[in-house]
């Protein structure tokens, strides 16, 4: 299975999926010691409540890719869902990367027993995907009731999300302005309609719905293109405490996944705020995501 998953990966993304992890970023990971400051250390004993636990939400919006290699629109997001959970269910081989050792408890849980400067936290992270198929137009035919109930379905976790975890990462498309999205994209002929998206911000919607609302979430990661133009602004307004991952441009996807990974090791192995920025610097200099407010 994980070799079909790397060669529609390598045909879809157009460019190799490896079934472990890239080495760039290993090597990137692998070089971060653990250091941390007074206020770092306290600021990790607030987001785990004293070391007691840490529960992580990963939600892959839906993640239609237009392939010049292949006939047709292809979605990636439950192949990246699956390339995540097997890096995170392989086992530990570095002081420095916590992105290993997790024991999976259903398809989309995972817990982990982890040690930071004598804290033992439970880490349970949950991580879902958005596309009922890997094929585009099969999920608006052959598959539209279906396709429907699963993006109905990760909407609605997405938004309850914010009750329950502590932190939430988003992978997805920004739809310029329109996302997160977990559905197929509205069209205008056989372009994204990105006017309708600009103009009724659905996705805006979900998180001014979540985050209006008693939430325990305290920080929120958009991996999307130019997320903090599209997002940053709204999302201080909602909740000023909330510490947020944002993209500054546009950017390829397989650089904001790494991005993703880059930082969910950071958060794990509690690095520092300014660690963790330059750690994403390193991996993606032109195109960077940065941690605000943290």
């Amino acid at each position: 299975m994980m070799g079909f998953i790397a060669f529609v990966s390598s045909i879809v993304l157009g460019c190799t999926a490896h079934a472990a992890m890239d080495p760039d970023l290993y090597s990137i990971m692998d070089r971060a010691p653990r250091v941390q400051t007074d206020q770092c250390k306290s600021r990790y004993q607030l987001l785990t409540q004293n070391g007691a636990e840490l529960r992580i939400l990963i939600a892959y919006g839906y993640s239609d890719v237009e392939s010049p290699k292949l006939d047709g629109i292809w979605t990636n997001d439950s192949i990246e869902k699956d390339r995540l959970v097997y890096t995170l269910t392989a086992p530990c081989n570095s002081d420095n990367i916590e992105l290993c050792g997790f024991h999976q408890l259903s398809p989309n849980r995972l817990v982990k027993t982890n040690t930071n400067q004598s804290l033992t936290t439970t880490v349970y992270l949950d991580i879902l995907d958005s596309s009922y198929s890997i094929n585009d137009r099969d999920n608006r035919q052959q598959f539209l009731s279906e396709q429907k109930i699963k993006s109905q379905e990760t909407t609605a976790s997405f938004v309850r999300a914010f009750q329950k975890y502590d932190v939430i990462f988003y992978s997805g498309h920004s739809r310029n302005g329109g996302g997160p999205d977990f559905s197929p994209p509205r069209m205008n002929g056989s372009h994204v309609d990105y006017g309708w998206y600009e103009a009724n911000r659905p996705g805006v919607k979900l998180l001014t719905q979540a985050l209006k609302s008693p939430h325990r979430t305290q920080i929120l990661g958009l991996f999307s293109c130019a997320s903090k133009g599209h997002f940053g602004g709204t999302l201080q307004n909602l909740d000023k405490k909330l510490a947020l991952f944002l993209s500054l441009k546009v950017s390829e996807a397989e650089f904001l996944n790494a991005d993703l990974w880059l930082s969910l090791n950071g958060l794990l192995t509690q690095r520092c705020s300014q660690d963790i920025n330059q750690d994403l610097k390193k991996m993606n200099p032109n195109q960077p995501v940065q941690l605000y407010n943290f």
